[in-house]
């Protein structure tokens, strides 16, 4: 009877063996990012300013049913010196961050994949891209968001940091 039971239980746990020894890490990264990611991204929505350089540096993020859209300005004073079209949303069941610059890689967007994530922190990243190859967005606090982009430019490690503060709060 002992015997029966063992076999029994090898049985039952076969499949699990089974799921765990043919799922590559590449198939667990595409399910993980769901549910909180989403969570962190609804934070973005709303009106973001750094006002920490010389140049004012503003985002601005709502949510449109399939992801996220933003823009990007830098103002200085009140002319606008800089201009970028931001993006989140899944793409071939993988989150990804686009951005595009007016007139740069023919208007079509530079994809980031989101490569990790906390409940306060995301990585996107784009390892083939000339600069940044890394986008940090990091929440601390309800109103404020660090934002890093990183990456080798020209051979010479280099980052921006944007200090961000919720505009309407």
């Amino acid at each position: 009877m002992k015997s029966c039971f063992y076999g029994l239980k090898s049985v039952l746990a076969l499949p699990l063996v089974m799921l765990f020894a043919c799922s590559s890490p590449e198939e667990a990264k595409t399910d993980e990012p769901a549910a909180t990611a989403v969570h962190q991204f609804k934070k973005l929505v709303g009106e973001w300013v750094d006002t920490s350089s010389q140049n004012a540096f503003h985002e601005v993020w709502k949510h449109t049913g399939k992801g996220w859209e933003g823009t990007g300005v830098v103002l200085e004073g009140r002319d606008t010196v800089w201009i970028e079209h931001l993006e989140i949303a899944p793409r071939a069941n993988r989150w990804y961050y686009g951005v595009t610059l007016g007139g740069a890689n023919f208007n079509r967007p530079v994809y980031f994949e989101l490569s990790s994530f906390s409940d306060n922190h995301f990585l996107f990243e784009n390892p083939q891209h000339d600069f940044p190859q890394q986008i940090h967005y990091e929440f601390k606090g309800d109103d404020s968001l660090y934002v890093r982009i990183e990456g080798v430019e020209a051979d010479t490690a280099r980052y921006e940091e944007f200090f961000m503060r919720r505009a309407d709060s």
